[in-house]
């Protein structure tokens, strides 16, 4: 009785998770100017704690446009135009992280 108790546990708290929804490149640039009006750049951080998926989404375009610079074919597809839509905003390409001494 109790193990099946516990797969209707398991079962019911899977479906009450947020399922995430896909953002286009438009929605994703939208978002990265509602941050940049708020703090005045775009460096969204890696592990953005009030939108993480757009931390990600930062990373992962960074790292794109990286596998292009080096002639290799990226996990994503990011175009040139999607990359200077981007760069015309102010996103930085390269983030340096801060070393707390």
């Amino acid at each position: 009785a109790k193990n099946s108790n516990k797969k209707r546990k398991t079962s019911s708290s899977s479906t009450m998770r947020l399922v995430p929804t896909f953002k286009s490149f438009n929605d994703r640039l939208l978002d990265i100017s509602t941050f940049k009006k708020r703090y005045g750049h775009c460096n969204v951080p890696r592990h953005y704690s009030p939108d993480p998926s757009l931390g990600s989404w930062c990373n992962n375009m960074r790292y794109s446009r990286k596998q292009i610079s080096e002639g290799k074919k990226p996990h994503n597809n990011i175009s040139t135009e999607d990359i200077e839509k981007l760069t015309k905003l102010g996103f930085r390409w390269k983030i340096h992280k801060r070393w707390k001494k």
